[in-house]
């Protein structure tokens, strides 16, 4: 009887005990990946060049639609006059203070504990700290200075203990 449990798809008609073995050559093969390659990378550049138009599209830098046409000499006509520094620091104080402070970030505490016992001890050397919750984390700063000279000079002293402290802006 027979064993059939194999199938087998190369025999030879003349024999079927014979099974024929596939050979491909080296050179084959290596023609065979180069052609691969080549289609792979020209189906990317493809792809890259679709995405690319549709993101300029979408972003809306479509250069299917005209341009419209603007006078130059209009535009510098109803240009607002920009301002002076002197002129907007003038306009600072005709309205109150700034609309933002300087102050140090000393470190994030993901337990608000650790950063209020560290606010404390900031405190105790006359150092005003404070908290804020950002996210998951608590967030310890110290000072709030409307000038960037003497947040600079904080910044410097408390760089020793904190060495990874970074000076920020914050809105009021």
């Amino acid at each position: 009887m027979k064993n059939n449990s194999q199938i087998t798809f190369f025999y030879d008609k003349q024999d079927p005990k014979k099974i024929r073995k596939i050979t491909i050559g080296i050179d084959k093969i290596i023609i065979i990946i180069i052609i691969f390659i080549l289609t792979a990378t020209s189906i990317y550049i493809v792809g890259v060049n679709i995405g690319i138009k549709k993101g300029l599209k979408t972003a809306g830098f479509d250069k299917t639609k005209e341009s419209k046409k603007v006078n130059i000499l209009q535009i510098t006509k109803n240009k607002p006059k920009q301002k002076t520094p002197k002129e907007k620091q003038a306009g600072r104080k005709q309205t109150g203070q700034k609309k933002y402070y300087y102050t140090i970030q000393l470190a994030s505490y993901k337990n608000k504990n650790a950063a209020q016992r560290e606010a404390k001890v900031l405190r105790k050397q006359n150092i005003e700290a404070f908290i804020l919750e950002k996210g998951e984390y608590i967030v310890l700063y110290a000072g709030k200075f409307f000038k960037k000279e003497p947040a600079e000079k904080l910044f410097l002293k408390l760089k020793r203990k904190y060495k990874d402290c970074l000076m920020r802006r914050l809105s009021i």
